[in-house]
């Protein structure tokens, strides 16, 4: 029996396989994680996974007419390709399981997770020519949005700070690729330079960060940042600006006397005529 459309089946493999990594992530997660908070964060994502995975594989059945060897086929013959999807790495896991790691930093990271998501499938939906492939991948995306919106509603109820419902958020939005905005920033006795970041609400801001001279810290609470700077090694930050304020930053590593004044800020801009009804951290 052959296939409706077999490159529709091809990318179907492609995100359920992104799905399995996620599932995986996330279950390691709640095994290896205590935290009450953090379990509760992960279990709704092993959640989210199972259901995303369980949609995907019906649509995969559904496109080869429930034809088990084209199923079967179809993953052999993606398994034989180069396309790999790159979401839910090594290093997301290293992320949420390090020493130390807050659990405000495993929500910004969760939440970052799903940002990419939408990036990686919109980016395919754009360069899409077929239809059928240019929707699948634009349903992704939108679902990747409801993801990323569940876990900063579950994460500012978590912390005390509610959020409202907004009207506008319906299904099938998709929140788009956010601008990138990338900074090295150099520590040094007894200062960061620069010390003032200036960015637009909405951006992706990349640090990275170097020390010139010998140990520091880079700590930035209200995204629950926290580095320790290594002589010489580059160490690279990534996190959204969602809404406007002034962002403190500071080094937790005793270097000497001039300590105290080793510290910077990011200051985020409000868009025109955009109106911010949370503070949209935790």
């Amino acid at each position: 029996m052959a296939n409706k459309n077999p490159e529709l089946i091809q990318w179907i493999n492609f995100a359920l396989e992104a799905e399995e990594k996620g599932l995986a992530l996330y279950k390691e997660c709640v095994e290896k994680i205590t935290n009450p908070k953090a379990q509760e964060l992960f279990s709704y994502l092993v959640a989210a996974e199972t259901s995303h995975k369980k949609v995907l594989t019906e649509m995969l059945e559904e496109v080869t007419e429930d034809d088990k060897k084209a199923i079967k086929n179809s993953i052999e013959q993606f398994n034989k390709t180069s396309i790999r999807n790159p979401l839910f790495t090594a290093q997301d896991l290293e992320k949420f399981t390090k020493k130390n790691t807050m659990v405000t930093e495993m929500f910004n990271t969760a939440a970052d997770l799903e940002r990419k998501g939408i990036a990686l499938y919109w980016d395919y939906h754009q360069k899409a020519v077929d239809p059928e492939i240019k929707a699948f991948f634009k349903r992704l995306a939108a679902e990747e949005t409801q993801h990323k919106r569940a876990i900063e509603k579950m994460g500012m109820k978590m912390f005390g700070m509610d959020m409202e419902d907004d009207e506008e958020h319906k299904e099938g939005d998709i929140e788009l690729p956010a601008t990138v905005r990338e900074f090295d920033v150099v520590a040094k006795n007894w200062e960061f330079v620069p010390a003032n970041i200036l960015v637009n609400a909405g951006e992706k801001v990349i640090l990275k960060i170097k020390s010139a001279d010998v140990a520091h810290g880079f700590v930035m609470p209200t995204f629950g940042i926290k580095e320790f700077l290594a002589p010489g090694k580059e160490v690279v930050i990534d996190f959204f600006v969602d809404v406007p304020g002034d962002f403190g930053f500071f080094s937790n590593v005793p270097s000497g006397k001039g300590d105290a004044n080793m510290k910077g800020r990011i200051v985020v801009k409000a868009l025109p005529g955009k109106v911010y009804k949370d503070d949209g951290l935790f």
